[in-house]
């Protein structure tokens, strides 16, 4: 296993110093897209009701790969980080990003457009690593532990480490879902997280072609099934609501921690590192907004008045504008929330040249 990290390492320090996969950055675009999607379902204002309607359906299909994108995101950074080394400057780079955003929508919400903002969403804005930012708290966990999790995978056999993969992919994901429970917390969430890592981890060191041919099979059959379940849902509760609430259990199961969705998001990862991608320097330079395009739109201070205030999406459930207004509505948002960001990354990048230059008078 040594003599694998240390060969796949010298690879990296070559591929790193060169440029980013661009085909991977694609990856992160629209996985960050698809979860701004996924949010338009949720917190759009939309009516639980149990007709089965073209915009029901399309909303479904489309709000459903947000969960697929977070498994995405995690198993990316298995991928690259089972070869790197911790670094203390990604960690001051991640809080940076986390505070920053957290209190300027503080502000924006307070001082501009004059709102009450609860007492306790003010807490967690100040201190941004809590509930309020759950995919934030999850990740810069997995990103502490992973010099443990790299040690652990370059101790073990490759058998081994399937094992362990197996192992959490039955308690976290399979189990959830034959059984319909849906896995709160955050402690569950580094499990699964950490599950994610190994498999980025695996596919890194281990993938070969009979590998991701099984990965594109059941990744193809997974979606087949994962829809299948929505729609049948969706048509048992034309006459008993009860099986079309987002809350219900079975439902939540399949769309949420669900095995399905996670083969899904492991066969797309395999056909984006497969693709040969020119460097294309806008693709990279948008990835690296991705992260905060998340914390700024899913941002509690400010997510009221972005979908009940601004964006109003209950309003075009049943018209024919719903699905280019859904679509329209999240270009805008990453974009917006993008432009935002390299902004941000600009003056930081000015802030810190100025003060570097300062230090050598």
């Amino acid at each position: 296993m040594k003599k694998i990290l240390e060969e796949v390492s010298c690879s990296d320090e070559h591929s790193q110093n060169a440029m980013r996969s661009s085909n991977i950055e694609l990856l992160r675009i629209i996985a960050m897209f698809m979860v701004v999607l996924g949010h338009y379902y949720v917190k759009g204002g939309f009516p639980d009701d149990s007709l089965m309607t073209t915009s029901k359906l399309v909303m479904q299909f489309l709000g459903s790969w947000s969960k697929i994108a977070v498994d995405i995101f995690v198993i990316i950074s298995g991928y690259f980080l089972v070869t790197q080394k911790f670094r203390w400057k990604k960690i001051w780079k991640f809080f940076g990003c986390t505070y920053f955003w957290s209190l300027a929508t503080l502000c924006f919400v307070l001082f501009v457009l004059n709102q009450n903002v609860e007492k306790s969403l003010i807490m967690k804005a100040v201190n941004p690593i809590t509930p309020l930012n759950w995919f934030a708290r999850a990740y810069l966990v997995l990103y502490i532990a992973f010099p443990l999790i790299n040690k652990m995978i370059e101790r073990i056999s490759k058998t081994q480490l399937g094992v362990i993969i197996a192992i959490f992919t039955t308690a976290f994901y399979v189990i959830p879902s034959i059984r319909g429970l849906s896995l709160g917390g955050y402690l569950n969430s580094f499990f699964m997280f950490a599950d994610m890592y190994c498999i980025g981890a695996y596919l890194r060191l281990y993938s070969n072609n009979k590998l991701e041919k099984t990965i594109g099979f059941m990744g193809g059959i997974s979606a087949v099934i994962f829809y299948a379940v929505i729609l049948v849902f969706d048509c048992i509760g034309s006459s008993d609501p009860y099986y079309t609430d987002k809350h219900h259990v079975m439902y939540h199961a399949f769309v949420g921690c669900s095995i399905l969705g996670l083969l899904m998001a492991i066969a797309l990862f395999v056909v984006f590192k497969n693709w040969h991608l020119p460097h294309n320097a806008m693709i990279n330079s948008v990835a690296t907004t991705t992260f905060a395009v998340y914390l700024i739109h899913d941002n509690g201070v400010i997510s009221a008045w972005l979908w009940n205030d601004i964006i109003k999406a209950g309003r075009f459930y049943d018209s024919v504008f719903f699905i280019p207004h859904m679509v329209l509505t999240a270009m805008i948002i990453f974009t917006a929330c993008s432009l935002m960001e390299f902004m941000r990354e600009k003056f930081f990048s000015a802030v810190m040249g100025c003060l570097r230059r300062k230090r050598f008078y």
